[in-house]
């Protein structure tokens, strides 16, 4: 502080507030709609697949625009009421679908989530 015979004087300052881009932008996911396949016969734990014939998984992917792409969005993903049925991986830009029960086709034949 500085003074002036031992008296205060009025100091001042200037103060510049730099406001940053943060959590505007809702999460989104790559495309509109995924559609997956399962076997009826699949263990617990079976990945969900992206196409019919098994042979790759399918890729659920995640993003937001308030961070760079090659990070981890951090959203929730929510399975509706089929949270006993299915798992989805929790963390990560790409997410996977894992069964935790046995389907049964004469019971359920399709699964939609929103």
């Amino acid at each position: 502080a500085e003074q002036d015979n031992g008296h205060p004087l009025p100091a001042y300052a200037n103060l510049i507030i730099e406001i940053l881009d943060e959590n505007n932008q809702a999460p989104y996911f790559q495309f509109a709609t995924y559609q997956g396949y399962v076997s009826e016969s699949s263990p617990v734990g079976t990945t969900i697949s992206a196409s019919a014939n098994l042979t790759a998984p399918l890729e659920i992917i995640a993003l937001d625009n308030d961070i760079e792409e090659t990070k981890d969005p951090m959203v929730k993903i929510t399975l509706d009421d089929y949270t006993t049925i299915f798992s989805l991986t929790p963390t990560g830009i790409i997410r996977y679908l894992r069964i935790l029960n046995p389907v049964d086709r004469e019971k359920q034949m399709t699964y939609t989530f929103r």
